[in-house]
């Protein structure tokens, strides 16, 4: 059995671990060609390979006790990865797991012996209505990624206004294609979950998409979810989430701060009162972030010597912080806070996705909330709209 290593993050987080049993994986696979393998990838970012023998594999290994461990299997190369069809993404939450498939067919793998792999299949069953709408999003990042490489592979002194502003069109919608799938495929969830309360698969939707649910929704998810739930790792999660959540809405103060600048000075909100601001979450990590940087970015030319302010808070590391921040060009002041999603100011906010933001007031009341320039939502205003209204 071949190791290899990989800095693959998976979704599920080793929670709540209480000592380790034992697993078995054993799995048939039909038309599978004389040499292929088998790529058995852990939650740990592990991967362990094997041949294929006569159309069986075989893996075993250990898990945490309680917590069902996902895990992915690609049939033949790694390369699988970015494919969907040739795939197969499962829970280990009993001693043997019994797989059965064909080759050519391999995420319809059948998967007996196991409560929550049963409701992993009827989940994406149930979502295979939306494939017509996935593979619009998939082609139309297909497009920028095409254009972005041929823009890039250009001598630089071929790169042209109108070249690079054709790519930045495709970013964009690219960008828009997804949001509004994301917009669909959440709301299907939603009404999935909200009819099968004993679904593990959907609680785990629900708590990854947490931030794109109305509090009031999750919370009546929750109230109604099947009690054996409660005690998984996912169950835990959300009932940390509604506990700690800070619902802001328009009207509200802002939540005062006082935090270190990347370049050392003391940046509170409280001292920015009489101005407008603009309460800005990213990080170097997420792509829309950026976008929203360069978007954003003209507009603090124009407004910036007005009563208009940004202060970005980076849910990252400073380092990394720095090197977008140089990339981006940005001038506004920023703070550094690697605790992410954990730090106080984010809990302070109830912010769970980035990017988010908050206009505030000059007497420090909210009056604006993920206000987009670059991906703006379907009769939502663009910040540009807004701070026009304003000044």
């Amino acid at each position: 059995m071949t190791k290899l290593f990989t800095c693959l993050i998976l979704l599920l987080p080793s929670l709540f671990a209480i000592g380790q049993i034992r697993f078995e994986i054993k799995g048939h696979i039909d038309n599978a060609p004389a040499g292929a393998k088998m790529f058995f990838l852990k939650e740990t970012g592990e991967i362990d390979s094997v041949t294929i023998n006569n159309g069986w594999f075989y893996f075993e290994g250990q898990r945490d006790n309680n917590n069902p461990a996902f895990s992915l299997l690609l049939p033949d190369s790694l390369t699988n990865l970015e494919n969907r069809l040739k795939q197969k993404t499962f829970w280990i939450d009993s001693p043997i797991i019994d797989i059965r498939a064909d080759y050519k067919q391999f995420s319809r793998a059948i998967i007996k012996g196991s409560f929550i792999n049963t409701d992993n299949q009827a989940f994406e069953d149930y979502l295979r209505k939306l494939d017509p709408a996935r593979l619009e999003k998939d082609q139309a990042n297909r497009l920028y990624r095409m254009a972005a490489k041929r823009f890039y592979s250009l001598p630089i002194e071929k790169r042209n206004q109108a070249i690079a502003d054709s790519v930045s069109n495709l970013a964009l919608f690219g960008i828009r294609q997804g949001i509004a799938f994301d917009s669909l495929e959440t709301a299907h969830i939603v009404a999935y979950v909200q009819h099968h309360p004993s679904s593990y698969r959907g609680l785990l939707e629900v708590y990854n998409r947490r931030a794109r649910i109305r509090f009031i929704t999750l919370k009546n998810i929750f109230q109604h979810t099947d009690a054996k739930l409660l005690n998984f790792p996912y169950g835990k999660l959300v009932a940390a989430y509604i506990a700690n959540h800070r619902d802001l809405v328009i009207g509200d103060t802002a939540p005062d701060f006082n935090l270190t600048g990347i370049n050392g000075e003391q940046v509170s909100l409280r001292s920015f009162r009489g101005k407008y601001i603009l309460l800005e979450f990213w990080g170097s990590w997420c792509a829309p972030c950026r976008w929203e940087n360069i978007a954003i970015n003209k507009l603090y030319t124009r407004y910036r010597h007005l009563a208009f302010d940004i202060i970005g808070i980076g849910l990252d590391t400073k380092d990394g912080l720095l090197r977008a921040i140089d990339a981006d060009k940005i001038e506004w002041r920023n703070v550094a806070v690697p605790e992410m999603f954990n730090a106080r100011i984010a809990l302070q906010y109830g912010v769970w996705t980035a990017p988010s933001n908050f206009l505030i007031d000059p007497n420090g009341k909210i009056i604006g909330i993920d206000l987009k320039e670059a991906a703006v939502k379907t009769g939502q205003k663009k910040l540009s709209e807004v701070l026009k209204e304003l000044f």
